[in-house]
C-alpha cells in the first residue's frame, strides 16, 4: 500500500525499494565502506581493505576499515590483488569479521 491507499504494483514496488538500495549502496561505496563480494563458496572479493595481514592455507586475515575480514577454509590462495580489490580462492567456510 502506498500513503493514498491503493497497492502498489509489482513494478512501482520494486522500482521505490531499488531507489532505496540504490541510494544506500552508494553512500557506502563511496565513503570507502568494505565491499564483500562472495562467489558460491570458492571465490570471495573485498574491495576498499586496507591491507592483507596474513595469509597460509587455512586462514587469511584481510585488514578494512570496519575491522579485520578472517577467511577460513581449504586450500586458501590470493587470486588477485591491486590497491582497490583483493580475492581469495579456495574451499571457503567461514567468514567473519574480528
Amino acid at each position: 500500500m502506498n500513503l493514498l491507499g491503493r497497492k502498489l504494483s509489482n513494478y512501482e514496488y520494486f522500482t521505490s525499494n531499488a531507489k532505496k538500495i540504490s541510494n544506500e549502496l552508494f553512500v557506502d561505496v563511496s565513503v570507502n565502506t568494505p565491499v564483500i563480494t562472495i562467489v558460491g563458496r570458492n571465490e570471495l572479493f573485498v574491495e576498499n581493505y586496507s591491507s592483507v595481514m596474513s595469509i597460509d592455507k587455512e586462514l587469511v586475515k584481510i585488514l578494512t576499515k570496519k575491522g579485520v575480514l578472517i577467511i577460513k577454509g581449504n586450500k586458501l590462495d590470493i587470486a588477485y590483488i591491486d590497491s582497490d580489490e583483493v580475492s581469495v580462492k579456495g574451499d571457503i567456510h567461514e567468514i567473519q569479521y574480528d
